[in-house]
């Protein structure tokens, strides 16, 4: 059931394009909650009007806009659509300004902008997934391999959920049972005798142990860490690409050179191998070619998991656009053979004289090892750590049957079990770490 949430309220109307934003053959826009299909039918002309779970061709009469708009639409009832509330969708030409008048006419009759992941939020407040299914369509978004869209596609369909589901419900059961028989301990009844007790614990700490070694081979993702050399035209990034590697891009005073992005192996101290990779330089251009190429380099920075940031010795130093921030980053002064001294607080290097290579390339091991760490899907790194939470919960209660220490102590063991359960399905959850969860969606999912 819907209830509120200190993250926003969930039960009036929100409304958002479900679709990339800029031109396109076709935009698509939700509305979730009370009027979402009513609003629809309402506005709608056309032979068949929208049914529950049926799509219907016709138009759309917005109330501020005199011209019908065509629509391919769509309504559930509610408790019948993904996020559980009545719910509506909308097809419409990919037109910006479309869209935006869309959007308008739906917050004219109070509903509201939804915020990024309340879709799925509400998905997932009413029951119809549950949090580690939410948080697989982070993996989906945020893929970059065959790998990692494999293993948020298992997720999605139930790969944590069935199994760990299962062991809770067999959890569930055996702290029954052990209750049940501390409820008549001052009778001469056993319930459940020793030996049954500790094959029944035995088999769900293997349960536990073996699903805890699948999520760890799924969070160790086989490609290589991406390393990416940014910073303006003309800093020195090629060449310093080049001098690392040993390959042989273009080179070139002449600031925009680097029109597409270059990647190579790179060996690191301590054996790691990292892809290095040579982006074009981000600065403001009229350009209309520099323009788009910027676009799609900052789109690949989203996808790797170290930005190397390439100061010009003699130049301003430069700063990457808002949105960057949660990247890790290693900043590095670059052709310091231009300058006598620096006072800058970081390394400095030149790729043609040497000067600072060998100091650059073991900071970059340091700061690989360090992001590798944390290297993982935030679902992926919650859900292992709950789960060798059950592990470890399980094995104590094990060996306090096997040590004879009484059942009440190996019912507070598995109660503690259900409880980090609970945490990874999202039943025991803090509104703060769903907001942290679903504030990594992008608005319309």
């Amino acid at each position: 059931m819907l209830q509120r949430s200190g993250l926003a309220l969930i039960d009036d109307l929100i409304v958002a394009a479900g679709s990339a934003s800029g031109a396109s053959p076709r935009a698509v826009i939700r509305l979730s909650g009370p009027r979402a299909a009513s609003i629809t039918t309402s506005w709608f002309s056309g032979n068949n009007p929208p049914r529950p779970g049926h799509w219907a061709v016709g138009f759309l009469h917005f109330p501020s806009f005199s011209e019908p708009i065509p629509v391919l639409a769509a309504v559930w009832d509610a408790g019948k659509s993904y996020t559980g509330q009545e719910m509506a969708e909308w097809h419409l030409t990919g037109s910006p300004a479309i869209v935006d008048l869309a959007i308008d006419a739906v917050r004219s009759q109070g509903g509201r902008l939804a915020e990024p992941g309340e879709f799925t939020r509400r998905a997932f407040l009413s029951g119809r997934i549950d949090l580690p299914r939410a948080e697989a369509l982070i993996g989906l978004a945020d893929a970059t391999s065959p790998s990692d869209l494999r293993q948020a596609l298992d997720q999605h369909a139930g790969g944590l959920s069935v199994p760990l589901e299962r062991l809770r419900e067999a959890l569930v059961d055996l702290l029954a049972d052990l209750e049940a028989g501390l409820d008549f301990a001052d009778e001469d009844i056993e319930i459940l005798p020793l030996d049954q007790l500790l094959r029944r614990l035995a088999e769900l700490l293997a349960h536990g142990s073996l699903a805890c070694r699948k999520l760890e081979s799924r969070s160790d993702s086989s490609r290589r860490m991406r390393v990416a050399l940014v910073g303006r035209p003309n800093a020195g990034k090629t060449s310093l690409f080049n001098s690392l590697t040993r390959s042989e891009g273009l080179v070139s005073d002449f600031p925009g050179t680097t029109r597409d992005w270059l990647v190579a192996p790179l060996a690191l101290p301590g054996g790691v191998v990292v892809d290095l990779v040579d982006t074009a330089g981000l600065g403001q251009t009229s350009d209309l070619l520099a323009d788009e190429v910027r676009k799609q380099t900052l789109a690949l920075l989203f996808q790797v998991d170290l930005l190397v940031i390439c100061q010009q010795a003699d130049q301003p130093r430069f700063s990457l656009e808002k949105g960057l921030e949660g990247v890790p980053r290693l900043e590095v002064i670059t052709k310091a053979d231009l300058i006598t001294s620096s006072k800058e607080q970081f390394p400095s290097c030149s790729a043609r004289t040497g000067e600072g290579m060998e100091k650059l390339l073991a900071l970059m091991a340091l700061k690989v090892v360090e992001v590798s760490g944390r290297r993982g899907s935030l679902h992926m790194v919650r859900s292992k750590a709950l789960l060798e939470t059950v592990v470890a919960r399980l094995r104590a209660a094990h060996s306090a049957a096997l040590n004879e220490d009484g059942q009440e102590i190996v019912a507070l063991e598995l109660r503690h079990a259900l409880d980090a359960m609970g945490e990874i399905a999202g039943t025991l959850t803090s509104d703060d770490l769903l907001g942290k969860i679903f504030s990594r969606f992008c608005i319309g999912k």
